[in-house]
């Protein structure tokens, strides 16, 4: 298992349980159907809000792209919370 945290939003309610349960990682399901960077500036302010990230940490976001299509990761995205 990863040292560093690792969080997963998805609308798979299958994939939540599994992935809590079985590789100790943090799921969040998540259906909203926003634009790339509008789901990335959502997702930095539910873990800020919920205390799990404050300003001047570093977040690596994957994605799979177009996400209605359920495509692999192909989209890696490096940022810092602010």
């Amino acid at each position: 298992r990863p040292k560093a945290e690792v969080f997963l939003f998805t609308n798979n309610k299958s994939l939540v349980t599994r992935l809590n349960l079985v590789w100790g990682i943090t799921a969040y399901y998540y259906d909203k159907s926003s634009n790339t960077e509008e789901t990335i500036k959502e997702v930095k302010n539910f873990l800020k809000s919920k205390g799990i990230v404050k300003n001047g940490d570093i977040m690596v976001n994957t994605l799979g792209l177009p996400s209605w299509q359920g495509e692999k990761t192909n989209m890696l995205k490096v940022s810092v919370i602010d």
